[in-house]
């Protein structure tokens, strides 16, 4: 019984570890939903690559939070590569 619950402990942590990486891109969206107020949308919403202008990946989020603030979807996010790790910032547009 013990080793199943390592077996499982081992496999959601390389699932989260892979899923919520600032070493990819698409880990960093899911890091800055995350961490600004929407972890429900960070782990279950499906991100798509758009395009690359200027070195700065754009990918869109299939099921967007909706921010109440603004009033806006965040569905559109600007990803920008420091080195070797990415940096994920909402997009306007």
């Amino acid at each position: 019984m013990k080793k199943i619950a390592v077996i499982i402990s081992l496999i959601l942590i390389i699932f989260i570890g892979y899923n919520f990486s600032p070493l990819t891109p698409k880990g960093a969206i899911r890091i800055k939903m995350f961490f600004s107020g929407y972890p429900k949308e960070a782990i279950t919403t499906k991100i798509i690559f758009v395009e690359n202008i200027e070195g700065k990946e754009i990918y869109r989020v299939l099921s967007p939070p909706y921010e109440v603030q603004t009033g806006t979807m965040l569905n559109r996010w600007i990803v920008e590569q420091y080195v070797f790790f990415y940096c994920a910032n909402y997009g306007v547009g």
